[in-house]
């Protein structure tokens, strides 16, 4: 990613209906690309968005800037989502 925040929407299928579910970060790992910098905040967050069904429906933002006050660097990462559900 680069000049921007990284955000993607996703879902996850359960075989039944849950009658209640949550998501939460397992983990994550972000680093800049190309070259070393300062950090001076990194953002890792995670939200669910629905339930329709067997389907859960999730938004994860993930976004590292350096102190030069904006997101201007290439930067990669990824989020580890944790699903718990249950199925009655």
């Amino acid at each position: 990613c680069k000049g921007s925040i990284a955000t993607k929407d996703d879902y996850v299928m359960f075989d039944i209906p849950p009658a209640q579910a949550e998501v939460a970060i397992r983990g994550f790992m972000v680093q800049f690309e190309g070259s070393e910098h300062p950090v001076q905040n990194i953002q890792v967050y995670l939200e669910k968005t629905g339930v329709t069904g067997s389907k859960v429906s999730f938004k994860g933002t993930l976004a590292i800037k350096d102190n030069t006050g904006t997101y201007d660097d290439t930067y990669g990462g990824w989020v580890d989502v944790l699903f718990i559900a249950n199925l009655e």
